[in-house]
């Protein structure tokens, strides 16, 4: 699985210091689709011939008459397009959950069989799109209704405000839900500028604000959640707070399974949470602001999981277990104690100043970008190291926090 490629660039860092996979990254081949059907694979040149387009393959370079080209493929195209010349069940998966629907990899792999084998792959795709709704305009006719019925449930005291990121639903006055904006917009920045892919997020996430946590609560939220991310109805859901500052943490939180569940549908709970937790910590810096938008330090100790997991350090999973432990597991087994142990581990991996340990982090996430299982993205970067090894250092780690 390890084809890894510039659709990530991963970038961790605090605000001084950043890493990227530079020379370690690998990018899967650009696809030059012919309008006869044919194709060549390589890397597409950037050279700007008027005439022809220059494939280098691995030891010769094609040339392809640009009056021959259907479409040219690379790591940037949007995903729909990347499924309409290239219709595999991993992209048929990725593309229903960013609309909010579940296809397993398994079902598929059998709606792909299935198709007519006289039809060409365009055609398949096209067809498949269209009949499971998952196209562009059929993901903003769901944010479209979700806005609707929104208005409809609050009537006047109902606002809506786009951002450059967010559609923001709340029924807060209009000043605060444009800090609110202003806030998650700056957060976005960051998500974005450590997690680089090149495919970009084309479209608005909606984010619900509500006044108070009675509200919140009278929507079905967790009965004992301060914000939740919904991935069958791609939003993210909040309330005010006493304090306004503090309303935010369980909203970047939250706001970092919304934006990493876009490019990973499934990631394992134990990376998922421990991200999430990492960005949970992520406070503005005074006067530090792009296009009117904060900047954040991001990846600072948070004091009561440390305390936590050093006071329960004897208590922590070994760390192949915590890597396998399924989502029902970690959320219900020592909750709290696997919240705190996903947070250092990601902390550690990311923060240690150790290199070779901010590599392994970035080749997991490569392996889940590239749709590698939670099982085999362990293989690939857990399976040949010193386990018990790492442990140690991860003990000693734990035990400086």
């Amino acid at each position: 699985m390890r084809n890894t490629h510039s659709a990530l660039v991963l970038v961790v860092c605090s605000v001084a210091v950043s890493l990227s996979a530079t020379a370690a990254e690998k990018r899967m081949p650009d696809i030059v689709v012919k309008k006869d059907g044919t194709r060549v694979e390589g890397r597409v040149s950037d050279e700007k011939f008027r005439d022809f387009v220059t494939v280098r393959q691995k030891r010769t370079f094609v040339r392809v008459k640009r009056d021959d080209i259907e479409a040219i493929v690379t790591a940037a195209t949007p995903l729909h397009e990347k499924f309409r010349y290239d219709p595999t069940p991993k992209y048929l998966a990725l593309l229903a959950s960013r609309a909010g629907k579940v296809i397993p990899l398994e079902e598929a792999e059998k709606i792909l069989s299935q198709t007519t084998k006289h039809a060409s792959k365009t055609e398949v795709a096209d067809l498949l799109l269209k009949a499971l709704r998952l196209r562009p305009e059929d993901t903003k006719e769901v944010v479209g209704a979700n806005i609707a019925a929104f208005e409809k449930k609050h009537g006047a005291r109902a606002v809506v405000y786009e951002s450059d990121h967010y559609v923001v639903l709340s029924t807060l006055d209009m000043a605060s839900v444009r800090r609110i904006a202003v806030r998650m917009d700056g957060i976005f920045r960051e998500y974005s500028s450590r997690l680089v892919f090149s495919e970009k997020i084309g479209e608005r996430f909606v984010v619900k604000v509500y006044r108070d946590r009675r509200e919140y609560l009278s929507t079905g939220a967790p009965a004992f959640s301060a914000a939740y991310f919904s991935s069958r109805d791609r939003e993210l859901v909040g309330y005010k707070t006493s304090s306004f500052d503090e309303m935010f943490r369980p909203l970047y939180h939250e706001g970092m399974h919304q934006f990493l569940h876009f490019y990973v549908p499934n990631p394992p709970t134990w990376f998922d949470e421990g991200l999430a937790k990492y960005f949970e910590t992520a406070k503005p810096q005074l006067g530090r602001r792009l296009a009117g938008k904060p900047s954040y330090h991001v990846g600072g100790i948070d004091r009561y999981q440390a305390r936590y997991v050093r006071d329960h350090q004897s208590e922590l999973m070994p760390l192949p277990k915590l890597f396998r432990m399924s989502r029902q597991e970690f959320y219900t087994v020592n909750t709290s104690l696997n919240y705190a142990q996903a947070w250092a581990f990601t902390h550690f991996l990311l923060e240690s100043g150790n290199k070779r340990l901010k590599q392994m982090w970035i080749d997991y996430f490569f392996e889940l970008r590239d749709g590698a299982t939670g099982e085999e993205a362990n293989e690939a970067v857990f399976g040949k190291i010193n386990m018990p090894g790492l442990e140690a250092m991860f003990s000693e780690y734990v035990r400086r926090l």
